[in-house]
């Protein structure tokens, strides 16, 4: 159980979700007018406290792994519950958490909107240029920090991560 994991590791939740097998090639898309039928759902994925989605970028992958706003909301009473035990074990306010497979951002936005500072980590570049992108779009810049690369390998390095927005 990685929150679990997390609330060992002072008050750091962690948040991973298997990538699902990429379509190749990526393509960044850059969403300037109204969107069509088929972006609408990557779209509403972002829906929750920010009400402007105009000018995200989505990508051809993202397509494949959007969290549907069912589960979403099921992902949201998850995280909520996880957060609190982490505040309550580890006096730990805000929470920092990392989401290892942060994609484009749109369960990297949830976790924010929740209240905690999130390390959003993402390993194609594309995906990493559209995450950096909305989360400036969205203006979470204050409490998100994207990184991109591989998970493990940011874990293992001596840099900082944890101290998203500080």
């Amino acid at each position: 159980d990685p929150m679990a994991l997390g609330r060992e590791h002072h008050g750091v939740a962690t948040h991973h979700r298997a990538c699902p097998p990429a379509p190749e090639p990526n393509t960044l898309i850059k969403m300037t007018g109204k969107p069509g039928k088929k972006d609408q759902v990557m779209i509403n994925s972002f829906r929750g406290r920010h009400k402007a989605t105009a000018g995200l970028w989505l990508t051809t992958v993202s397509m494949f792994s959007v969290t549907r706003h069912a589960a979403k909301k099921v992902l949201e009473r998850i995280l909520r519950t996880e957060m609190d035990a982490v505040r309550a074990d580890a006096g730990a306010d805000p929470v920092v958490a990392i989401d290892g497979c942060a994609c484009i951002g749109s369960d990297t936005s949830l976790i924010a909107e929740l209240g905690a500072r999130v390390v959003a980590v993402e390993y194609d570049a594309k995906n990493s240029r559209a995450l950096e992108h909305n989360v400036e779009a969205l203006g979470l810049s204050p409490t998100v920090t994207a990184v991109p690369g591989d998970i493990v390998e940011v874990l293992r390095s001596p840099r900082d991560h944890h101290n998203a927005g500080a």
